[in-house]
């Protein structure tokens, strides 16, 4: 599965370890999903 996370949630999961985005950081950290990018679209 591929999200796309906004800058904001990513860097407040990052910076903020207790947060709700910083589950999203460690799923994606996990390997429960990949983050998708436009260089990563055209690619399945």
């Amino acid at each position: 599965m591929r999200l796309v996370l906004d800058t904001n949630v990513l860097a407040s999961g990052l910076l903020f370890p207790g947060g709700p985005p910083s589950r999203l950081v460690k799923a994606w950290r996990s390997g429960a999903f990949d983050l998708a990018s436009p260089t990563s679209w055209s690619t399945n």
